[in-house]
C-alpha cells in the first residue's frame, strides 16, 4: 500500500470516527434531555397524584368546618384541625382572603354578588378557595364591593 493510499485510509477512518463521535454526542444529549423530561413528568405526577382525592375531600372539610362552627365542640374542632393539617401535608393551602382588604383576582376568586363596599375589594366569602402545590383546585366564591351600590 502506498503512502498516498495510507493517507486516504487514515482520512476516511478519521472522518468515520468524527461521525461516530458526533452521533454519540447527539445520542447522549438526547438521552440526558429524556432523563430530565422523565424526571419532571415523575415529579409532576407525584405532586398532583392526589389532586382528585383531595378535591373530593374538600367537601368533607367544608362540612366539618360548618359543623364545628355551629356546634363549637372541642373534639370536633380537633378532628377538623387534624384533617386540615393532613391535607396541608399533601400540599393543600387555603386561598387567604382578608375581608375588605383583599383585592378581587379572577384567577383566585369568582364573584357571585356585588355589594356595597370599596370597589374591587372582597366583602364576603361564600366558599373558601384552595391551592394544591401552586395550582388552584377550588376557586373562592365571593361578594365584591361596588361603590355605586
Amino acid at each position: 500500500m502506498s503512502h498516498k493510499e495510507n493517507e486516504k485510509q487514515i482520512d476516511k477512518l478519521t472522518e468515520q470516527i468524527n461521525e461516530l463521535e458526533n452521533k454519540y454526542k447527539r445520542s447522549l444529549a438526547d438521552y440526558q434531555n429524556l432523563e430530565k423530561r422523565t424526571e419532571e413528568d415523575r415529579r409532576r405526577f407525584i405532586e398532583y397524584a392526589n389532586e382528585e382525592l383531595i378535591k373530593k375531600l374538600l367537601s368533607v372539610l367544608q362540612d366539618l368546618e360548618k359543623a364545628a362552627e355551629h356546634l363549637n365542640d372541642n373534639g370536633l374542632n380537633k378532628v377538623k384541625d387534624n384533617f386540615i393539617k393532613t391535607l396541608e401535608s399533601y400540599g393543600l393551602a387555603e386561598i387567604m382572603i382578608d375581608i375588605e382588604k383583599t383585592q378581587f383576582d379572577p384567577n383566585l376568586h369568582e364573584a357571585i354578588e356585588s355589594v356595597e363596599g370599596e370597589e374591587g375589594k372582597i366583602m364576603k366569602i361564600y366558599r373558601k378557595g384552595y391551592i394544591l402545590n401552586s395550582k388552584v383546585i377550588q376557586i373562592a366564591i365571593v361578594a365584591v364591593g361596588n361603590k355605586s351600590k
